[in-house]
C-alpha cells in the first residue's frame, strides 16, 4: 500500500515538473521575443 502511495506520489509530480517546465519554457520564449522585438526597435 505504501509503495503504491509513494509511486502515485512521483508520477503526479513528474506531471506537475513538465507543465512546470512546460510554463517556464513557453515564458521564457514569450520574454525572449518580447526582447528580440524591442532591440530591433531601438
Amino acid at each position: 500500500m505504501f509503495l503504491t502511495d509513494v509511486a502515485l506520489g512521483i508520477s503526479m509530480n513528474i506531471e506537475l515538473a513538465k507543465n512546470k517546465s512546460r510554463l517556464l519554457a513557453s515564458a521564457f520564449v514569450g520574454t525572449s521575443v518580447e526582447y528580440s522585438v524591442a532591440v530591433s526597435k531601438k
